[in-house]
């Protein structure tokens, strides 16, 4: 049975947060509005890697959260939050959190769709194919969809998606990594595409310290045909007591007369 810890809402409730799922949505939904700035200056880029948020600290930038957002399991997957914030410009960070587990063990789950490489990768797949503009329409309804090169890439550690038996025909479109630009979707990708190549990837666990500097270079996440040297400056980290530990802010302290709101692209 999953961990069921008790969170402030007012002086007199509180949020029963169930598991993983329940901590990230009090995090994302309640704690997270009250103080993004000071939670993007606080994420740990690989060592020499500068934090592009760093001059976040103390302000509240304009920004819209996400959280339990869907790309589809034999898409590009459900990760665990993600957040658009003008610092100044469009920026994206997706978070995908391993509450119980460190980077490493993570990644000997044997499904690839869960172990937070896995999670990682198909976010930057989706990201970068989006960037590129890697569509293919079907009985008129636009996808983003998986090439060849990148089939290759990624084929052998996710074999329970290319391996299956219906999938060997090519020319089936569903035997390709897809998402359907349609409605919510849509609106999320379009922010995306604001965003261009200021996209990071955040992972969320249960280490000492940041893994991007400790784990088997093996087991990072790939970034197409980059090396981890190029692409390392997309990821981040933060310890999992960032979220245990975390309570709203004081609401007068988080909003401020100059604080707009962020309205989705047309």
């Amino acid at each position: 049975m999953a961990d069921l810890i008790l969170k402030p809402a007012t002086h007199s409730t509180q949020f029963g947060c169930y598991s993983e799922r329940g901590l990230m949505s009090y995090f994302m939904f309640v704690v997270l509005p009250t103080q993004v700035g000071d939670f993007l200056a606080d994420l740990e880029f690989p060592k020499d890697i500068a934090n592009p948020f760093a001059h976040c600290r103390g302000t509240h930038p304009r920004s819209v959260i996400f959280s339990e957002l869907n790309f589809g399991n034999e898409g590009f997957g459900c990760p665990d939050g993600a957040i658009f914030v003008e610092a100044p410009i469009p920026t994206m960070v997706f978070l995908e959190t391993k509450l119980n587990e460190s980077y490493a063990a993570s990644c000997r789950r044997s499904s690839y769709n869960s172990t937070i490489r896995g999670q990682l990768e198909l976010r930057w797949r989706m990201t970068e194919l989006h960037r590129s503009e890697r569509y293919r329409d079907y009985g008129g309804t636009r996808y983003i969809q998986e090439t060849p090169e990148f089939k290759a890439i990624y084929q052998l550690e996710d074999s329970a998606f290319y391996g299956h038996e219906d999938r060997q025909d090519d020319t089936w479109p569903g035997s390709w990594r897809r998402l359907k630009i349609v409605d919510g979707v849509k609106t999320f990708l379009d922010m995306l595409a604001l965003c261009e190549d200021r996209v990071y990837y955040c992972a969320i666990t249960k280490d000492e310290s940041n893994p991007f500097d400790a784990v088997d270079p093996t087991i990072m996440p790939r970034c197409g045909g980059a090396s981890w040297a190029v692409s390392r400056r997309y990821f981040c980290w933060l310890p999992v007591g960032t979220i245990l530990r975390a309570e709203p802010a004081k609401v007068e302290e988080a909003n401020s007369p100059d604080d707009e709101q962020t309205s989705p692209p047309t």
